[in-house]
């Protein structure tokens, strides 16, 4: 009787009806997935609607009528294509969470660090809460008061804030022994450490507190597939989330016209010394990150008189942890150059393969070029390309999920997951072919007293040539009419 019961059940999971079930199931499910995902044109799903389902039909014909041993083996290959259905679901899944993952981006993160000398006895929190928290009060005020709340919430404890005016002050004194301990922004850290570029080699962290807060940037209400919409590429100088407040190291405007399958690629160099967008004083437009996204969206619009449409925020970690995902990028490089950040890393004029590391490392360079900034924007445009490259070789399907999902947690936009999804959806029905225009905004040489973030000091800043910026101005403009436009070299 036990004998027979196990017969039956083992029956029961191989009969043709439960086989031929499993699959029809499994077909319905992903033909209905594959829609719901919004990803191809109505026409792909017809299309692989019917021959799905018109597969399935003809395999459990010949699934009915087979006998003996080839009747066992169309129940196999009925049971594989079935499972190839369920792993092409689980991929197309990667590519929605993808998209919601780097999509509709509202917040960003404010850290702020409790620091000590690195030499000092002080370990953690406990340690220090008997003393006055030394902080930049006069630049750093919301990000101070913000962080005694914090205190007050998670810690249980207020501290009594020393007020300074400079970093410069503020750092001799904490590694002179006059104070003990320091509040600090991390988005200010790069201040301090033109300062003192030793800062972060003589100081420890012990306790960080974090706070979220919203962008607060505007939607243009651009149409993706009718309007030409430009997208600010805002590379932030720092590693970790990618939603953290940091000075902005790479602006990339790309501008996109639909109608006439025109991108422009236009490059700000990160010193040009521009008005910021709210505050209203002059600074360096890599400064304008500490404020937030929207200082360095609202500070671009002001300087090329147009509308940022879409941002996408990326950091040193995004870099790193894609390209090394896309196993390693081809770029082309200007110059013969050792990485005056790392020495060992030797670049040579024409291709160069790089993995992840090498990449960063060279969109980052400067110092090594006779022109600085204006050559390390065109090598960070040849990075761009070069990830694009990689994006559509045959190596990236087989590294789809670890992309995708490397991707959607380096990444961040305010586009809506509706636009991205359709602009996927466009680029597969009609496959055009884009004309990639590239311009680098250029300037001159100076050097000022009177910038925003660190007044007092003798910063190096890329003054703007006007006809430079007029003519940047002119190519979005164009394409904003439809017009395809041709940059002069």
């Amino acid at each position: 009787m036990k004998n027979k019961t196990k017969k039956t059940k083992e029956s029961i999971i191989t009969r043709n009806k439960t086989i031929f079930t499993i699959q029809l199931i499994v077909g319905l499910f992903t033909v209905g997935y594959i829609y719901y995902t919004g990803l191809l044109p109505l026409k792909y799903n017809v299309i692989i609607a019917v021959i799905l389902l018109g597969a399935i039909a003809i395999s459990g014909v010949v699934l009915f009528k087979s006998r003996g041993w080839f009747n066992n083996f169309v129940k196999i290959m009925n049971m594989a294509l079935s499972l190839v259905l369920v792993i092409g679901c689980f991929y197309a899944s990667k590519g929605v969470s993808f998209i919601d993952a780097i999509t509709g981006a509202e917040y960003e993160t404010h850290v702020v660090s409790v620091i000590v000398d690195a030499n000092s006895q002080y370990m953690k929190l406990e340690d220090v809460k008997a003393f006055p928290f030394s902080a930049n009060t006069a630049q750093d005020k919301v990000n101070v008061d913000k962080a005694v709340e914090l205190f007050e919430k998670e810690h249980k404890f207020t501290p009594s804030i020393d007020p300074y005016e400079t970093y410069e002050g503020l750092q001799r004194d904490l590694l002179n022994g006059t104070t003990q301990v320091m509040l600090l922004s991390e988005n200010h850290r790069m201040m301090v450490e033109q300062v003192n570029p030793e800062f972060s080699k003589q100081t420890r962290i012990i306790e960080q507190v974090s706070y979220t807060q919203k962008t607060n940037v505007r939607n243009t209400g651009a149409n993706v597939l009718k309007d030409t919409f430009t997208i600010l590429i805002s590379g932030i100088d720092t590693y970790g989330p990618v939603s953290t407040v940091a000075s902005s190291d790479v602006n990339m405007l790309v501008t996109v016209d639909p109608k006439t399958n025109q991108i422009l690629l236009t490059s700000i160099p990160r010193d040009y010394h521009v008005e910021l967008g709210t505050i209203g004083e002059m600074d360096k437009l890599t400064y304008s990150g500490i404020y937030g996204i929207n200082e360095t969206v609202t500070t671009v619009e002001k300087l090329l008189d147009i509308d940022v449409d879409f941002y996408v925020r990326v950091n040193f970690s995004s870099v790193e942890t894609v390209v090394d995902a896309l196993g390693g990028v081809t770029v082309e490089s200007k110059f013969n150059f050792n990485s005056t950040v790392d020495p060992s890393l030797h670049y040579n004029v024409g291709k160069n393969d790089l993995n992840g590391y090498e990449a960063l490392m060279f969109a980052r360079e400067r110092k090594a070029f006779p022109r600085g900034d204006e050559d390390r924007v065109v090598h960070q445009q040849e990075l761009m390309k070069g990830i694009i490259k990689s994006l559509t070789s045959p190596s990236f399907l087989l590294n789809y999920t670890q992309v995708l999902s490397t991707i959607g947690d380096s990444i961040e936009t305010n586009m809506s997951d509706d636009d991205l999804t359709r602009l996927i959806r466009m680029q597969i029905d009609k496959n055009p072919s884009w004309d990639i225009q590239q311009n680098q905004l250029v300037g001159t040489e100076a050097y000022s007293m009177t910038t925003h973030s660190m007044t007092g000091w003798n910063q190096y800043v890329f003054e703007p040539i006007p006809e430079s910026v007029a003519q940047a101005k002119k190519y979005i403009e164009d394409m904003e009419a439809h017009k395809k436009i041709e940059v002069k070299r």
